[in-house]
């Protein structure tokens, strides 16, 4: 037992300061999340001319369904019944096969009904959803994750993370930079590096 505290055992205390640690951690990384959703929302909603946007918005929208609807039944079913048969090998073996029946045939449902979206989307209004231009920001940033992934084998601690992000920011630049970048989208960031440079400008100055 610790002298400060000896009322409360040295392993009691360890679980303890484990726990608000990983609360601390997945907090900041949920703020993190939240924080780079929003400024990716306002760029987007900034940047872009209402029927892309909108375009964007129905198909983040329908993915939001999907990753909340695709376990529909699973997880309740396997929290609710598979530990109260836990003697019952039979039992749990139907439990799950039934939970995970559900849950392809809800992601099947849903996924058929997405692909008739689509379809309607470019008969009556003649747009896709997603085009060429989309794919070098993608390939930019598996250059990126490679990279940091790559850095993050060398070791720990936060001179790592430091350069491991300032690497995956180059590589992504530079990945970018050599498959080229589609003239809206330069125009765009040209767009919004001036307006943030001014706004900056009038904030420092006062």
């Amino acid at each position: 037992m610790s002298e400060s505290d000896p009322e409360i055992p040295d392993d009691e205390r360890e679980a303890l300061v484990t726990i608000v640690h990983g609360a601390v951690v997945t907090s900041g990384g949920v703020s993190i999340q939240r924080a780079l959703s929003t400024g990716t929302e306002f760029v987007l909603a900034r940047g872009l001319d209402p029927v892309v946007y909108g375009v964007y918005a129905l198909a983040w929208r329908i993915a939001g369904l999907l990753v909340r609807l695709v376990t529909f039944g699973s997880v309740p079913t396997l929290q609710r019944y598979l530990p109260s048969s836990a003697d019952q090998p039979a039992t749990q073996s139907r439990v799950t096969g039934l939970a995970y029946a559900t849950t392809a045939g809800f992601g099947l449902a849903i996924a058929v009904q997405n692909g008739l979206q689509v379809l309607l989307l470019r008969r009556f209004e003649g747009l896709w959803p997603f085009d060429a231009t989309f794919l070098p920001p993608l390939v930019a940033g598996g250059v990126s994750l490679t990279v940091m992934v790559g850095v993050r084998t060398l070791g720990d601690g936060l001179a790592v993370a430091a350069l491991g992000s300032l690497l995956g920011i180059g590589a992504y630049v530079g990945a970018l930079a050599g498959l080229g970048v589609d003239p809206r989208d330069r125009l765009v960031a040209s767009e919004l590096a001036g307006r943030y440079r001014e706004a900056l400008g009038e904030r420092l100055s006062r």
